[in-house]
């Protein structure tokens, strides 16, 4: 049961980790957008 629940821990972490990092990065473009 471990083994399954660090399994889907790892595939929910693969699935949030590229929306969080694009998230980020469409905050810092529209900071960059402001500044300049």
């Amino acid at each position: 049961m471990s083994d399954e629940a660090s399994v889907e821990s790892w595939l929910m972490i693969g699935v949030f980790n590229p929306i969080i990092l694009v998230l980020i990065a469409a905050v810092l473009f529209h900071f960059l957008k402001k500044i300049v």
